[in-house]
This record gives C-alpha cells, sequence and structure tokens, in this order.
C-alpha cells in the first residue's frame, strides 16, 4: 500500500520567529520639504554620542553590498581593514538602516524601500485545478487554446474520460501506471525507444534513446500504448501535438505532450497579453539563485520558455480562468507559480514610497529621499567603532535561515472580517505590516539556539547559511549621529527611535541588527550618552546634555504602531518560550523501525498542511497571531503514518468479523 502522510496537530506550541507591525495604509502624513524647514530660528544642529551594547550575539560580516552569504562560504566580522579583529566595525550603512525602519514605523511614514509596481506571485494548489492549455500565435497575436479532450479508452478509469489528453512520455525508461501503483502493483509500458532527460547549455530537453533531442514547443508525432503512454515520439514540421518539458522534482515520473483543441474565445481584450507578461515576471522569480536555493543544478528556471516563444510561436502552459473576470493566470507547471494582477502597490495604498519633494513623509523628510526629484538627508550616522576588548565566536555555521515567502497568506495577510486570506486578488486583502524578529533572550547564552550541529553529510549545501564570525553578547560599540537644521519634533523623535524610549543600557527595548535575526542574533540596546548642540544666538557656543533621561526623547503623536513595536522589541517579552520556525514533529512513541524520511519531517509540510489541511477533522488553518496577542503562539503538527493506521484500522476490522 502506498504511504500517504498525514499530519495531527500536536499539544506542543511555538512562536514564529517574526511578526508585523500593522500600517495605516489609508492615511499618511506629508509635508512640503521647504515648509518643514521654513522657522530656520527654530531649527536643531549638532551630534548624539551613542553606545550600542550586544544582548545577544552580533554577526555584521564582512560582505559588498546585496552579495549574498551560503554554503560553505566563511565570514568575517566587518572590519577597517578585511579580516582585522582588532578594529571591527559596524558600518554606519547598517546602522542607517535600522534606525530609520523605525522612524518610519513609529510615524505611519512610507515603505521607503519598497520598488514601485512590485507584481505577487504565490504556487497554485491541487485544489486550484489548472488546466493544461497552449499558447500559440496567430495573426501577429497570441491566443489560448484548449488542450484536446478526448473519450476515455476502455481500460481507463472513469475520471480519466473528463481529463483532456496528456500523453505521458517516460522520463528515464519505465512509466508506471498510477492506478496500478496505488494497489501495490507495477506494470511495463512497451516502448520502441525510452526517454530521458537531460540539461544542456542551460536548457531541460528530452532525450532518446537514438540522441533525437525534444526541446518545449517541438512539434511531434506519436504512437500510443495502453491509451495515456507514448512509445515512440517523432518531430515534425507540422503537428496538432506539442512537447511540455517541465522542471526536476522528487516523485516526477514522465514528461508530456500536449494536443492541442479549440481556442478560448470569451476572454476580456488583452486578457492573454497581460497574462504572459505576468508570466514573464514569474520566470524572474524560477531564475532568481537568490530564491531557489535547493536545487541548483537541476532547475533551469524553464530556460526554454523563450525558445518556445520565439522559435516555435507555441507554448505548452498552464491556465485557471476567472468565468466572472474573463481574466486568466498562466502558469509553467500544474502546481507552479502564479502571478497576480493585484501589485504591492494596490495592497500598501498610501504607503507607496514618496516621489515629490513637495509631499514627503515624515521619514523622508529627514533621512532624504532617492528618486527622481532626490532629496538630502539631514542625519549621518558613523561607523560604530568597539570600545573595550571583543570577546569572539569563530567559525560559527548557523542554521538554515528561511527564504521570506509573502505568498504564504496566512502569515503575510489579512482581511478586514473574519475570513482568513486565499489569495491576493480579493479587494478586502492587506498585507499585515512592517517585519519585525522576536528577540530570543536565550540566545545570550546557549550556543545551540543558533549554532546547526547536524553533521555536514545531513546538509543540502546549497541551503546552508554559512559560517560567521559572531562578536558575543556583552560586546560595546561607539557610534555618532549627526543632525543638521532638524525641527524639534524630529529631533525627539530621533531620540526616542534610537533608545525606544527606554535610555538606560541595562533597559530591556532592543533593536534587531545583522544577520540571523531569526535565530534570536542581533538584539542590541542603543543608548545616547550625550547630546552636543550648536548654539548661534546670541553668540555661536555648544550645548552639551549628558543627562540619560533627558536624552531619551519624546512622541508627539502616538500610533498603533508605537504599541506594537515596543511590545516586539521588549527583549525579555519571549523568556521561556520557544522561539523558532515552523515544523513536523515526530512523534516519541515512533520506534527506531519506524524511521521515516527527511522530507516527511521537512518544515515546508508544516506550511503544506496548515495552507490546505489534509487532515481536515483535526487540522484547521493558524493564521499568525497579531504582536499584541495575549499569547501569540501557534500549535506544531506531528508526523501519522497513515500506513499504519490503515493497517491497524484493517487488523481491528479483521478481528470484529472474527469475533462475530
Amino acid at each position: 500500500m502506498t504511504k500517504k502522510n498525514m499530519y495531527k496537530k500536536s499539544d506542543r506550541t511555538f512562536v514564529n520567529p517574526y511578526n508585523f507591525v500593522s500600517i495605516d495604509r489609508k492615511k499618511i502624513k506629508q509635508e512640503n520639504i521647504e515648509e518643514t524647514y521654513k522657522d530656520k530660528e527654530e531649527l536643531h544642529t549638532g551630534y548624539l554620542d551613542c553606545v550600542l551594547v550586544a544582548k545577544t550575539p552580533l554577526a555584521i560580516p564582512d560582505l559588498p553590498e546585496g552579495e549574498e552569504s551560503g554554503g560553505e562560504s566563511k565570514h568575517d566580522f566587518f572590519s577597517i581593514n578585511g579580516n582585522d579583529q582588532k578594529n571591527p566595525m559596524i558600518p554606519g550603512s547598517s546602522l542607517r538602516g535600522m534606525i530609520r525602519s523605525v522612524y518610519e514605523t513609529i510615524t505611519e511614514s512610507c515603505l521607503s524601500t519598497m520598488k514601485p509596481d512590485t507584481h505577487l506571485f504565490s504556487r497554485a494548489g491541487a485544489e486550484q485545478h489548472y488546466k493544461p492549455g497552449i499558447l500559440k500565435e496567430k495573426d501577429g497575436e497570441w491566443k489560448l487554446y484548449k488542450v484536446k479532450e478526448i473519450d476515455a479508452p476502455p481500460a481507463a478509469t472513469t475520471a480519466a474520460a473528463i481529463v483532456p489528453k496528456l500523453y505521458k512520455v517516460e522520463k528515464i525508461y519505465k512509466v508506471p501506471d498510477k492506478n496500478a501503483y496505488k494497489k501495490g502493483k507495477k506494470i511495463k509500458v512497451k516502448m520502441e525507444l525510452s526517454y530521458r532527460t537531460e540539461i544542456e547549455n542551460g536548457v531541460r530537453c528530452l532525450v532518446a534513446d537514438d540522441n533525437t533531442k525534444f526541446r518545449m514547443g517541438d512539434s511531434v508525432e506519436t504512437e500510443i500504448e495502453s491509451g495515456m503512454y507514448v512509445s515512440k515520439l517523432s518531430l515534425v514540421n507540422e503537428s496538432d501535438q506539442y512537447v511540455y518539458v517541465g522542471e526536476a522534482f522528487s516523485n516526477k515520473r514522465f514528461e508530456r505532450v500536449f494536443e492541442i483543441g479549440k481556442e478560448i474565445g470569451d476572454l476580456r481584450e488583452n486578457a492573454v497579453k497581460t497574462a504572459m507578461q505576468l508570466l514573464e515576471e514569474t520566470l524572474k522569480v524560477y531564475r532568481n539563485t537568490a530564491i531557489n536555493k535547493m536545487y541548483p543544478d537541476e532547475h533551469t528556471g524553464y530556460a526554454d520558455y523563450e525558445y518556445a516563444k520565439k522559435e516555435k510561436k507555441v507554448i505548452p502552459i498552464w491556465y485557471q480562468k476567472d468565468q466572472k473576470t474573463k481574466k486568466v493566470k498562466l502558469s509553467m507547471a500544474c502546481i507552479g507559480r502564479i502571478g497576480y494582477y493585484t501589485t504591492l502597490d494596490d495592497l500598501v495604498k498610501k504607503k507607496v514610497p514618496c516621489q515629490n519633494r513637495k509631499k514627503l513623509c515624515s521619514a523622508c523628510n529627514l533621512f532624504g529621499m532617492a528618486r527622481e526629484e532626490a532629496v538630502g538627508g539631514r542625519v549621518r550616522i558613523t561607523d560604530a567603532r568597539a570600545k573595550g576588548e571583543v570577546k569572539w565566536q569563530k567559525n560559527v555555521k548557523l542554521k538554515t535561515l528561511a527564504t521570506p515567502r509573502y505568498s504564504y497568506w496566512p502569515f503575510y495577510a489579512k482581511t478586514n472580517s473574519f475570513k482568513y486570506p486565499t489569495d491576493y486578488e480579493s479587494p478586502e486583502v492587506e498585507i499585515r505590516g512592517r517585519k519585525y524578529y522576536w528577540h530570543i533572550p536565550e540566545a545570550a547564552h546557549n550556543k545551540n539556539i543558533y549554532r546547526d550541529l547536524r553533521k555536514e553529510e545531513n546538509i543540502n549545501q546549497n541551503m546552508q547559511s554559512g559560517y560567521f564570525d559572531l562578536a558575543d553578547t556583552g560586546s560595546k560599540f561607539e557610534f555618532r549621529i549627526y543632525y543638521n537644521e532638524i525641527t524639534t519634533v524630529q529631533l525627539d523623535e530621533l531620540k526616542w527611535t534610537l533608545c525606544l524610549g527606554e535610555n538606560r543600557l541595562n533597559g530591556n527595548s532592543c533593536h534587531k541588527l545583522g544577520r540571523g535575526k531569526p535565530l534570536g542574533l542581533g538584539s542590541v540596546k542603543v543608548c545616547i550618552i550625550n547630546q552636543t548642540e550648536r548654539k548661534l544666538s546670541p553668540e555661536y557656543h555648544l550645548e552639551i546634555e549628558n543627562n540619560l533621561e533627558k536624552l531619551g526623547g519624546m512622541l508627539h503623536k502616538q500610533y498603533k504602531s508605537v504599541k506594537e513595536i515596543q511590545r516586539i522589541s521588549d527583549f525579555n517579552i519571549m523568556e521561556n518560550k520557544k522561539v523558532e520556525y515552523p515544523m513536523i514533529l515526530c512523534p516519541e512513541s515512533m520506534q527506531e523501525s519506524d524511521r521515516v524520511k527527511k522530507n516527511d519531517l521537512a518544515s515546508h509540510n508544516w506550511f503544506s498542511e496548515n495552507k490546505s489541511p489534509k487532515n481536515k477533522k483535526e487540522n484547521k488553518v493558524q493564521c499568525l497571531p497579531g504582536i499584541l496577542s495575549e499569547d501569540p503562539a501557534l500549535y506544531y503538527y506531528e508526523y501519522m503514518d497513515t500506513s499504519k493506521l490503515n493497517s491497524n484500522r484493517s487488523n481491528t476490522t479483521q478481528k470484529e468479523k472474527n469475533r462475530r
């Protein structure tokens, strides 16, 4: 009997490493920059001296801007002269990003780092019923066609009678019959030629034993075996049948040939053109090596799409049609990535990045704006240099970090009703807000919280975070912030942002900085120890303030976001709680002989089960609790071997029969 994995909700709970500070997407305060700074005599110029203390180990790798870490790469701590641990530093740019992010949050400013017209993507679920289709150019315009539907052959199942015609082509040498396989049997398909997939010059193609190569969109003639299987393929100049070559995945057994059917004509104007543009944006995601780390040598990002489009003018595709809007969505796979018509701009509304110097949010007014009408910032932050001796943890292999998946709606989206979001097209769907990480106080003294203790042979090197030098808990750094002609309100808000309203070195309101934030690294406390301000009246002089309590700043307006950021910045709020990414638990009752495959316990199964529960009786969708929730915990899922459950049920049934 084929083993089908199922998962049940565990009694044990955890807290997801990140959460979101909400944004009011309908409101934003914007001012003309000239209006903000018109009262010159009321403006402030000076600098703030600050101390930064690492509450948990700190990872600030010496990496060029935008470069990714991973694999077996080794990363020294940032310093003046490369690998110089006598002069470790934190770049001013890193500090600036940390400070600006919080300032934007507490002032309800724009999302400055968001790219305009950002498309949203997600993976289509099996329940979404993407159908096979064919895109074909006709008179200079792309048209969408169904795959031809045929009557089921006598040996086929009832379900097969309504399924579009998909000739299954053998991937390597054998093509198992799924219906027979479910019964524990295997059948042999008579093949005149055997076929395999190969990657040649970055393109995945189908190769016959005689070395004939078949690429995406090639016209072919087929000889069919057992109704649904191809026993032989032949290249031809023109045909109604076209080769589809997909990407690799663990249980893949065959490639396909699509036979063209009727044109889908009842679509809105330019529906296919727009859908193809979204599809090509999706291909960029497939080809992004920073996102697709799992199988970099096996995935080509559907590199043959351009060949099929330009050379063959035919693209085998998967599609979903909306009967109400007459729009279509296209995907390169039956359960593949899809692009949404809704953009990130649509979801954040007024929080899109500022573009006009006459309409600047609070953060862009203070820190500047790098758009067409660029505005210089009025704040400059120096590098932070080590104060005293720094204790080191050398060559620390960090646990694998998850890639952000904003397509995971139960965590990244919300609605204004009791329903949980199911996609980004609904008008009531909103993004949850700005992403922040909980502090993990145990990471201050327990290295196992962030170290990867797995053996090398059990690690996919492409998914590894790399090796880092960490400045240990208690390390101190000093930096200075220069401000030039800013308002009293801006100065008060800046100071509050730095110390989060608590200007004490032993305070609990902390920022997050550097790498490994989800693992508990990078919790830092910033304290302003001195303020020096230039005064021009009645004559030039400097005013110095070193009363820590007076240097804590204040907020002239309290938004909901302030209360939320105070909670998630509380260093001790997660004390004695398990903070980690979702995972599948292996039940303690399982014996050594009941070992499960690694993939059965992989974390992606938690997300899949949570989003579309197979065990619908016990499991309900868990949405990410809000920051202000009394209990922000979620439940683990626990592995269940249903083959044993079914066996036990069968034994029980047989015993009952014998008893009767």
